[in-house]
């Protein structure tokens, strides 16, 4: 997403990214300086803080939920948050803020604290955002996030209609901060004849201007700011070849995150997509030349009647691998392309590991550089950075199985330095402070903490996690890239 339109602090000082963990750590230990407090409409008092850091620590927020009329519900495995929109100064959390029994989730607004453009200040604040009380909202796994002027915001949603008439397959939910009402615009398919937006992430393009992205094929475009918003469709690159037949055999969007991503910077938006080559060879018949005794009891075995009857099995072998980034801006109607690597072309990248990567996630800032994960056993696997256009790998960094996506937001550097996070994280900006003291992916992150929790829930969650490494990375438009994994 871009940075250059909220970038700029009060000491006209570019702001620089943070890495937020969109995994909210459930625990009653607060920064002081960051908590924000609210007693929710059913009468629960709330608490979220922020724990931000320059990278290459991982920037993260604190939850706890204290049920003053449900006494036994009052412990961390009744509490659930996660992250699901974040922009500018904002972050949206859907929480669970009721005893477990009812499942019922509600929308929290948590903006960091920090400066506006005029130069005024405001303290970390946080607000319930009421759901529609004439319908009910529908599931919704990622908002967009507009902020409307000082501590006033638009939500969006863009959510497919399956009861609307043909051309109107889409409502748009949008939330007002400033009158605090839903209100729902049904939205006119620009191509009806073109499989519906499920959409896995929203990208900001413009001030107002979001884009719902189904990495399976397109994205859906809409300009808030317009009197009657209405929708533009973006087709994405045809996928590559091997990948045309793993698109089919999955649910929309489940497979598609596993080697293609997208981004957008100032209006210009950046695509990668990663092929797996694969060898299928059929299965030869055993040649009994090679053996120098055959035994009655095989030779039976060989000719049972079901054996005889068996196809040959298709084999399949890894054969490396490839990635390819396009780029476009949106106004545009044609994507160019950028990048072609072969992983055998990649320096410092050992071909055990080149073997087994998959998920490209790429920087925020550039397209230039993606991160891509190897699984390994027990659900644990590493990071690894890769400059396309230098064709060159950095070091590896040890990270868990979840999948890290980008966003953008803004906070500013306070409290200490708490270096820990989970494996998925959110892309933010944060404006200058004290710089971490861990400033190279030699010096990782973790290594001496000095946590303050007290909670042994905490302590314990703390001890299993170990921050690795990060990587800082100079890209061809002269932007710096961040990235942290963790396991």
């Amino acid at each position: 997403m871009s940075t250059s339109r909220q970038s700029i602090d009060i000491n006209g000082h570019r702001r620089q990214p943070i890495l937020l963990d969109t995994n909210v750590l459930i625990t009653d230990a607060m920064n002081d300086d960051t908590v924000a407090t609210l007693t929710s409409s059913r009468g629960h008092t709330i608490k979220v803080s922020s724990w931000i850091s320059q990278p290459p620590a991982i920037s993260y927020l604190s939850f706890h939920c204290h049920y003053s009329s449900h006494p036994r519900y009052n412990n961390f495995d009744e509490l659930d948050a996660k992250i699901v929109g974040a922009e500018g100064s904002f972050i949206l959390l859907t929480a669970l803020a009721s005893p477990r029994g009812s499942e019922r989730y509600d929308y929290l607004m948590y903006k960091l604290h920090g400066y506006g453009d005029n130069g005024e200040s405001w303290s970390s604040s946080l607000e319930q955002v009421p759901l529609p009380h004439v319908y009910p909202l529908p599931v919704i796994e990622e908002f967009g996030i507009v902020p409307n002027g000082g501590k006033h915001f638009d939500l969006a949603a863009l959510v497919v209609d399956y009861r609307s008439p043909m051309k109107c397959s889409y409502s748009m939910h949008i939330y007002s901060s400033k009158d605090t009402n839903w209100r729902v615009i049904p939205m006119v398919d620009p191509y009806p004849e073109v499989r519906k937006v499920i959409a896995t992430k929203v990208i900001t393009i413009a001030e107002g201007v979001l884009g719902w992205v189904d990495l399976d094929h397109g994205v859906m475009v809409c300009d808030l700011r317009e009197d009657v918003p209405g929708l533009r469709y973006v087709p994405l690159p045809a996928p590559l070849p091997q990948n045309w037949y793993r698109l089919k055999e999955f649910l929309p969007g489940t497979l598609a995150k596993s080697f293609r991503d997208l981004v957008c910077v100032d209006g210009v938006m950046s695509f990668v997509e990663m092929e797996h080559r694969v060898i299928v060879t059929t299965e030869k018949p055993s040649d009994p030349s090679k053996m120098q005794v055959l035994y009655d009891t095989d030779l039976i075995v060989s000719y049972n009647l079901k054996d005889l009857n068996k196809k040959p099995q298709q084999l399949q072998r890894k054969d490396g691998w490839r990635i390819v980034s396009w780029s476009r801006h949106v106004s545009s109607n044609c994507w160019e392309k950028g990048c072609e690597v072969d992983a055998v072309d990649i320096s410092g990248l050992s071909p055990n590991l080149a073997e087994n990567l998959a998920s490209p996630t790429l920087g925020v800032d550039d397209g230039d550089v993606v991160y891509m994960r190897s699984k390994a056993s027990l659900g644990k696997g590493k990071m690894v950075a890769i400059d396309l256009r230098r064709k060159k790998a950095y070091q590896p960094s040890f990270m868990g199985e979840r999948l890290p996506t980008s966003s953008s937001c803004f906070g500013t550097q306070s409290g200490g330095d708490i270096h820990l996070g989970y494996s998925q994280q959110v892309l933010c900006s944060s404006s200058p402070g004290t710089h971490s003291e861990y400033d190279s992916v030699h010096n990782l992150p973790g290594q001496n903490p000095t946590w303050q929790f007290s909670d042994p829930h905490v302590m314990k969650t703390l001890l299993e996690l170990n921050v690795v490494s990060s990587l800082l990375l100079g890209c061809s438009h002269g932007v710096k890239i961040c990235f942290e994994a963790v396991l």
